[in-house]
């Protein structure tokens, strides 16, 4: 396979991005996203426990419920988690088309669980978020915003979680978090950003594109691949290595997004 000729890259505003649910088991699945459980909440000021305890080795640092301000800074999910030299236990490849996360039980697995609805209603912050923000250092240009869903305000492009009522104290969960980051790197290009591209990093990007299109097991399936995505500016560097901290203000949480090869 050639790398693809100028017309046959087609972008996202050529044809209006029809924006799919992703399946949690694959391509073939229902196309809408079960609603997540929301963790247990407390009215009187104290953080209940981070509900994160999903093996029999529940990591020690989890600490007991605290106040408000004890901790010095936000947890996040052993499933988000890029601090660790070696990443979350979570095998993810943002390049595919189907959502499809799978736990690892140790470092260096090729395969893994898929992950439960349980794990992707967990929270993925402790104190828990409403609001949170999540760039690349490699595509800075698309930032991932994730706010709760409210009937009142005009609907996040993320989220899929409905709001009961109007004071958006649903936090977001793994299952928000990973979601936004696939659904965002899965979006097409527009005709701007392909002409911002120097002939160099064009060529680099026609050849991520054209590596992507071949993990498609038929001729139906690279059609509906066709056209440059974000995911392909990260090149080789196409596998979800968790998040890190950036800042955190009130409710508002910033954290990176850490990529690497497969």
């Amino acid at each position: 396979m050639t790398p693809p000729s100028p017309r046959r890259v087609h972008f996202e505003d050529e044809r209006p991005y029809a924006r799919r649910p992703p399946s949690w088991s694959g391509p073939t699945a229902g196309a809408h996203i079960v609603p997540f459980p929301s963790p247990p909440r407390r009215s009187d000021g104290a953080l209940p426990p981070p509900q994160w305890g999903y093996g029999p080795a529940m990591p020690a640092w989890i600490m007991p419920p605290m106040q408000y301000g004890a901790y010095p800074t936000t947890q996040i999910h052993p499933l988000l988690d890029g601090e660790p030299a070696d990443g979350p236990l979570l095998l993810f490849d943002i390049s595919r088309s189907a959502f499809q996360p799978r736990r690892l039980s140790s470092p260096g697995q090729a395969n893994g669980a898929p992950l439960s609805l349980d794990e992707l209603g967990q929270q993925a912050t402790h104190p828990a978020v409403t609001r949170m923000t999540i760039t690349c250092d490699i595509i800075k240009q698309w930032p991932i915003t994730l706010e709760a869903f409210d009937r009142e305000r005009p609907r996040s492009p993320y989220l899929d979680v409905p709001i009961p009522s109007r004071d958006s104290n649903v936090p977001i969960t793994v299952g928000d978090v990973l979601v936004a980051i696939h659904r965002s790197l899965q979006q097409r290009i527009s005709h701007v950003d392909w002409a911002r591209l120097s002939q160099s990093d064009a060529a680099d990007v026609a050849r991520a594109y054209t590596r992507r299109c071949r993990t498609y097991p038929s001729a139906e399936a690279f059609e509906a691949a066709q056209g440059v995505r974000r995911v392909d500016y990260l090149l080789d560097k196409y596998m979800f290595k968790g998040l890190k901290r950036v800042h955190r203000n009130g409710n508002l949480e910033e954290l990176k997004l850490i990529v690497g090869k497969r």
